[in-house]
């Protein structure tokens, strides 16, 4: 975590934990009323990487999520903003073709692209745009960190993170 505090990575987030029962039932990003959206524990686990980000003293700037609730919900439960992106939708909600490649392509971008000097940017997206843009399965809550503009295509992956190491690395930090 200590290259963190210094800047310059993407801290890519899946969205944390969800009814796993629920399925979204609506077209439109901003009725919540009809998407699968955090539980209890996703609330608390997303106040927990936020609480550890600040304990660890992690940097981070831009903050962008999928516009789906779940994500913008995680994004500002963990670090107090957020700004909706239709690039990190996932490829599917894109249908097949062109349209799915240019979204894995958008992500991709995202993650090849520096933070300000001295911050992190930190993305909320889904599994299935997570795992297309850089081959990386995560759970919910869990996160890939980039280095961006390091290798061929744009970014090199640095590790993985789930979603309990943040809280647990805050306290052995103290």
């Amino acid at each position: 975590m200590e290259p963190l505090r210094r800047g310059g990575y993407v801290v890519a987030f899946r969205h944390a934990a969800t009814d796993p029962t629920a399925t979204d039932m609506t077209g439109d990003l901003r009725d919540c009323s009809r998407q699968r959206n955090l539980n209890a524990e996703g609330r608390r686990q997303a106040r927990a990487i936020g609480r550890a980000f600040r304990r660890l003293g992690i940097p981070v700037g831009r903050v962008l999520a999928s516009p789906f609730c779940r994500t913008r919900d995680t994004a500002r439960l963990a670090f107090g903003r957020v700004r909706p992106s239709r690039a990190l939708l996932s490829a599917d909600s894109f249908g097949g073709g062109g349209a799915a490649e240019r979204q894995r392509a958008g992500l991709r971008r995202l993650l090849g692209l520096a933070p300000r000097r001295g911050t992190n940017t930190v993305l909320v997206s889904h599994e299935a745009a997570i795992h297309a843009a850089t081959g990386v399965t995560v759970a919910e809550g869990e996160s890939v960190i980039v280095a961006p503009r390091r290798e061929r295509r744009g970014f090199q992956i640095v590790s993985t993170v789930e979603a309990g190491a943040w809280p647990r690395a805050a306290r052995a930090a103290r």
